[in-house]
């Protein structure tokens, strides 16, 4: 009742013209997207990185899956989310520790405030659903990274990892601070990327920087872009690396599957594979350290890395380690193993080794230990006797070959199918029968485990949270405009979302000052406006930024036919908008506000139609593409024009949505 009355607020004509959408045309796609809501209906939201890619994404990902939720869409075959932008990867490289606040295994960096194992298990151990692994998931991981040195009485290793700042710092945050001397980057363009919130200059700030790509990367020649080139002190690196094409191994899709593939071809001139810099680079730091010794030299010199075939890395023992094993039962050097069949033989007493535990099940063929072909991550079986388009034997799902996520939700209290004929999983009185991967406990101690209601496993109480306290922007999803809107909020009294502003606070050099902070909140809860009516008239128009990174530029240029797909990149607007500018296809303008200025071509299309602005006419642009090569990479970096405040969920930046100006350049 009390989430009901909350978006009571939300009725068809406020959110019409928030929206500035009809309301019959509203009205008629909730009805259709309601209408999935009956027992025998199926709905599924298909989202890219306009959903996320603002300071308040997570409300928005959080609204949908409360309409999923409600409407029963989580859980059965047709529906849920599906994320549809990014990289391929690019979930799996966060779960896989990747990103800098995770672990890997997808499990919580230490902090300084966790200095002991228990102290770590004590902050993120939950006491049931996926949280409840925890403990087994990380002694398993430190006993592969660490091998025989990771004991009890040594908390498996856990002193010798690097402890976090605690409340933890994004990225970009601890590049602006100082808090970062080095990094690695891997097949990412910070600079050129418009969502990673990153300047040259905070490249800049850096002693070393390893960039291991490719193609031209922004960021390995950050100093082309700043102020004053020769204050720079930061070494760079720049190591070729293979495409992904030119590499063997798992591969992983934006939909959870992991499949196993060949190289289709050498890498080209210089470049070198991954596995082959990571497995030279860590030779070379080995040997350092164990010749000229080093500060906490530990780390390094008891590492396990039993990785190496032939004087290179074998990706087939690296899959042994992400897929775990038995310890004693198993003899590594005569391939010989004992493989976890899924997350639940995991062992918090460093009986298991697995780096990343929830890829346990993708290698487990022990029998051939050492053929792809033979595992789950290397079937291509295409038969799909359920006819519900799950193909269970193509490849490998994670977590644990699940295909449906939730998918107890299929069934309803007593294990029973909601719809027959899109049976998923049924309990027939003493066991359960699965067409797919159970996706929650249906066994402990060899029992079997009856009916509840417990579908999700994601959090601890196993049930849908239609209310959350686990987000640092609100329990309930809301409506906040962006940092930078012709419009004002409509459906509370604040302008933006008050921890957006305090984000944006902190960004401008207000780090720490909790005057400057609480300053920004008031701001945002205050009915006047006032403050943001000067940003309005200097940059009247709403900018919308479309394309990923300058990488996707540099690559289409070494490729003729896509260079001619998108030559580019260029300012897409109105026919209304370009006679007021007076701008044609083809001619050049310049995009501008106070952060910087772009310059580009203009495409006319009808595509982009003006919009009721208050009692205006408001225009918007969209900023696509980037340029190809990095002669030209200037051109490309449309992310200069967007403002730097991060949410702090996900840390996004509005790159979908600020203001700018527009003239002819």
């Amino acid at each position: 009742m009390r989430l009901q009355e909350f978006l009571a607020r939300y009725d068809l004509d406020t959110v019409a013209t928030v929206c500035g959408v009809e309301r019959s045309l509203l009205e008629r796609a909730y009805g259709a997207f309601a209408a999935t809501g009956a027992v025998e209906g199926a709905g599924k939201v298909l989202a890219g990185p306009g959903l996320v890619q603002h300071g308040t994404g997570a409300q928005a990902a959080r609204a949908a899956a409360v309409v999923q939720l409600l409407l029963g869409n989580i859980g059965v075959p047709g529906g849920g989310i599906s994320y549809l932008g990014g990289a391929a990867n690019e979930g799996l490289a966060d779960a896989m520790g990747l990103s800098p606040d995770m672990f890997c295994g997808d499990l919580p960096w230490p902090t300084e405030g966790e200095t002991t194992l228990q102290a770590w298990l004590e902050a993120h151990t939950e006491p049931a659903g996926a949280g409840s692994l925890r403990p087994r998931a990380l002694v398993s991981a430190l006993r592969e990274w660490w091998g025989e040195e990771a004991a009890f009485d040594n908390d498996y290793g856990y002193d010798w990892l690097p402890k976090a700042p605690a409340g933890g710092a994004s990225f970009s945050e601890a590049l602006r601070t100082g808090l970062l001397q080095g990094c690695f980057l891997w097949g990412a363009d910070l600079v050129g990327s418009a969502s990673s919130g990153v300047a040259a200059d905070d490249v800049g700030r850096l002693a070393w920087l390893v960039v291991t790509d490719g193609s031209p990367n922004l960021t390995a020649t950050f100093w082309e872009r700043v102020e004053d080139p020769s204050q720079q002190q930061t070494t760079v690196f720049q190591l070729p690396s293979a495409f992904g094409f030119e590499k063997a191994g798992i591969r992983a899709s934006g939909g959870r599957l992991l499949q196993h593939a060949a190289a289709a071809v050498e890498s080209a001139g210089e470049s070198r594979t991954d596995a082959v810099i990571i497995g030279d680079m860590w030779e070379r730091v080995f040997n350092l350290y164990d010749t000229k010794g080093g500060t906490a030299t530990d780390p390094i010199l008891k590492a396990r890395w039993d990785y190496v075939t032939s004087d290179s890395i074998d990706l087939v023992k690296v899959a042994w380690a992400m897929n775990g094993y038995v310890v004693e039962d198993s003899d590594w050097d005569g391939g010989e193993l004992v493989f976890l069949e899924g997350a639940d033989g995991l062992r918090a007493d460093g009986s298991t080794a697995c780096g990343a535990a929830f890829l346990a099940g993708l290698w487990s063929n022990g029998a051939s230990a050492a053929d792809a072909a033979e595992q789950p991550v290397g079937r291509r079986d295409g038969a799909d006797e359920s006819g519900l388009g799950l193909f269970p034997g193509w490849g490998f799902t994670w977590p644990g070959n699940v295909r449906v996520r939730g998918n107890r939700a299929s069934a309803n209290l007593a294990g029973q199918p909601w719809v027959r004929e899109r049976n998923l999983l049924t309990w027939e009185g003493e066991s359960w029968a699965c067409i797919d991967a159970p996706d929650f406990p249906i066994l402990r101690d060899g029992r079997w485990l009856e009916p509840d209601n417990q579908a999700f496993p994601g959090t601890w109480e196993q049930v849908g949270l239609l209310v959350s306290d686990r987000l640092g922007d609100g329990p309930v999803p809301e409506h906040y405009e962006p940092l930078e809107s012709p419009l004002n909020n409509r459906l509370n009294g604040a302008y933006a979302s008050p921890v957006l502003l305090a984000a944006a606070a902190k960004a401008s050099g207000a780090a720490g000052d909790d005057g400057a902070v609480d300053a920004a909140v008031a701001d945002a809860l205050a009915p006047d406006y006032s403050s943001m009516q000067a940003d309005r008239a200097a940059y009247p128009i709403a900018a919308v930024i479309n394309g990923s990174d300058g990488r996707d530029g540099a690559r289409r240029a070494l490729s003729e036919t896509l260079a001619a797909a998108e030559p580019g990149c260029f300012v897409e607007m109105s026919a209304s908008l370009a006679r007021i500018r007076g701008l044609a296809t083809g001619e050049w303008a310049r995009v501008f506000n106070e952060r910087g200025s772009v310059e580009a071509p203009v495409l006319v299309t009808d595509r982009i139609r003006p919009f009721q602005c208050e009692d205006n006419e408001g225009h918007y642009v969209c900023l696509n593409g980037m340029a190809l090569g990095s002669e030209d990479a200037a051109a490309a970096m449309w992310g200069v024009l967007a403002p730097a405040a991060e949410s702090p969920v996900g840390a996004a930046r509005d790159v979908k949505g600020f203001l700018v100006d527009i003239e002819k350049a």
